[in-house]
């Protein structure tokens, strides 16, 4: 038996509860709450503790003790001697199904719990004590993102630097005295070994170590997300993820054609220049240290929401955000988009996202903090709706897929896309592939003037 993926499981889940323990006891032993003094006789039995022996003992011993206790409340919860899942989703969610059964109004009476202090923390009106918040709060007090922070049980193996210098090609070649500058190497201990940032970009086990570092979207009946009507998860490399959201968006947008002036001009029923830069946005910010749910994309008729994990930053107001302040969470992440082009110009972002929809006559788009989450809305200006009775992607849309990822490293002649997709009769691809992909605007010529040239090769068209 292959215990590899095993052993790498008890060591980042080891390394995520010493962190969340030890943010929870710096919590309890500086703060001065009305309930924390309720419970002064425990808080000195824990401060004898340390003097006893050392903070860092009494961490990973209470970090020991919740490993066993959560692996034991998940062997229950598989062999169903617990009515509702503890620890584990119900089919289809990412959350412990009793906490989704009590976000939706119901706890079971036989739970002995104040189950009105339980929905005033669900519903915002009781903060709670979020240890990864707190330990938010310690990383900008000391000027350390989470995202340069060192993963000292990995090393330069676990980093696919092939794909990394692909997305460099022309920029850098990425030596290892370049992955130290970009911090995707950090020093711990007198050796080199990957910070989070560069697992998080390049990490050959990306989803293993950070297993909500992908991005759903998806596409739903009318104004509200009930009926779903196309679905895609996106777990490549972060900086790829951008164009993999924007294609997904074009394919349930429609796109008409501006001939007012000299030269063709794409016109698009939904602002993609607006929808990039918050995306961008989702993935450059999002708080990659809290687990539960992946950056998520909702289309529905009347509006586009972006969400990820993570809410603004301590002393940051939405209004700052608008006159260009900005505050970086993952500086890693963020200078190697920037580095890539994805970012244009530090703390503009947001600014122009707003300047934007205002040149556009589009109503203002809103920035929403629920729970530990942010939210942008953008609205569209007319509603797309999709006719009911429609069918979901068909075998075309997924032939279109293919045909992307054949793009994705660069454009292609017919020729050589029949070549990757195996095969041989040009009507089948033209009919099957080709074409589909030209109407619906994922792809386009290169040389636009003359269709049927020789030369005439295709690539993936870029958001705007």
């Amino acid at each position: 038996m292959n215990t590899t993926g095993l052993k790498k499981f008890a060591q980042a889940a080891r390394r995520q509860l010493i962190e969340q323990v030890g943010a929870r006891l710096d919590l309890v032993l500086q703060s001065d709450s009305a309930e924390l003094r309720e419970q002064e006789k425990a808080i000195k039995q824990l401060r004898e503790e340390i003097t006893k022996s050392s903070r860092e003992a009494v961490v990973e011993r209470v970090a020991y003790l919740w490993f066993n206790r959560f692996c034991a409340l998940r062997f229950m919860d598989v062999n169903r001697y617990t009515r509702i899942g503890t620890v584990s989703p119900a089919e289809g969610f990412f959350q412990p199904e009793i906490l989704q059964d009590a976000k939706q109004g119901h706890i079971d009476d036989e739970l002995l719990v104040d189950q009105e202090k339980v929905f005033d923390l669900l519903g915002g009106q009781t903060v709670s004590a979020d240890p990864q918040l707190i330990a938010e709060l310690q990383r900008s007090v000391e000027g350390i993102s989470y995202d340069e922070m060192a993963m000292p049980d990995l090393s330069q193996d676990d980093l696919d630097l092939e794909a990394a210098r692909k997305f460099f090609a022309g920029k850098r070649s990425l030596t290892e005295q370049e992955l130290i500058t970009l911090k995707l190497l950090v020093r711990y201990q007198n050796r080199l070994v990957p910070s989070k940032g560069a697992i998080l970009l390049f990490g050959k086990d990306r989803l293993f170590h950070f297993s909500d570092a992908w991005v759903q979207c998806g596409r739903f009946l009318g104004t509200e997300k009930i009926d779903i009507f196309d679905h895609i998860d996106i777990d490549v490399p972060l900086p790829a993820a951008v164009d993999e959201v924007m294609l997904f968006l074009k394919k349930h947008a429609y796109r008409g054609a501006d001939l007012s002036e000299i030269r063709r001009k794409d016109v698009w029923s939904i602002p993609l220049s607006i929808l990039r830069e918050v995306i961008i946005n989702a993935l450059v910010h999002a708080d990659y240290s809290q687990r539960g749910a992946p950056i998520r994309v909702v289309f529905l008729d009347d509006r586009i929401e972006v969400e990820n994990p993570g809410i603004l930053l301590p002393g940051l107001t939405v209004e700052d955000m608008k006159q260009g302040t900005s505050k970086i969470r993952n500086t890693v992440i963020a200078r190697v988009f920037r580095e890539l082009d994805l970012i244009e110009q530090w703390g503009t972002g947001v600014r122009r996202i707003f300047q934007e929809a205002k040149a556009q006559g589009l109503p203002e788009p809103q920035i929403v903090e629920t729970g530990m989450r942010l939210k942008v809305i953008i609205p569209l200006r007319e509603a797309i709706t999709i006719r009911q009775g429609g069918s979901s992607p068909t075998q075309s849309e997924k032939q279109i897929n293919k045909l992307i990822q054949c793009l994705q490293d660069g454009e292609k002649s017919a020729g050589e896309l029949r070549d990757m997709l195996g095969l041989k009769h040009r009507q089948t691809f033209r009919e099957n592939y080709l074409h589909p992909a030209l109407k619906q605007g994922v792809i386009e010529q290169t040389i636009p003037e003359k269709p049927n040239s020789r030369l005439q090769k295709y690539r993936l068209v870029k958001g705007k």
